[in-house]
C-alpha cells in the first residue's frame, strides 16, 4: 500500500480556519487601496511641486504608517525599473 500523503490546504480552506467573514475582506481590500493611493499621492506631490513641498510630508507619513513595509519596498523597485503601473506627472 502506498503512504498517505498530506495534501497542503487550499487557500479557501485557510481562510476558514480563521472564520474571516465579508466585512473583513472589504476592510482589507479598502486598506490596501487607501495604501496605494497615498503611496502615490506622495510621489505625485513631490513631481509636481518639487521635494521641498512640505505638505507632501503628510502623504509620506500617512502611507508609512498604513502601508506593510514589504509593499513599499517592492513599490520602490517598480520605480527604479520604470514599471510601476501608476503615472507621477498628472
Amino acid at each position: 500500500m502506498p503512504a498517505e500523503v498530506e495534501v497542503p490546504p487550499t487557500t479557501w480552506e485557510r481562510l476558514q480556519q480563521y472564520q474571516v467573514d465579508k466585512e473583513h475582506f472589504r476592510f482589507i481590500v479598502r486598506k490596501q487601496r487607501q495604501c496605494f493611493a497615498y503611496y502615490v499621492d506622495f510621489h505625485r506631490c513631490n513631481e509636481l511641486m518639487g521635494k521641498d513641498y512640505k505638505p507632501c510630508k503628510f502623504f509620506q507619513n500617512v502611507y508609512k504608517d498604513f502601508c506593510p513595509g514589504f509593499w513599499v519596498e517592492k513599490w520602490d523597485e517598480l520605480i527604479e525599473e520604470g514599471r510601476f503601473p501608476a503615472k507621477f506627472d498628472r
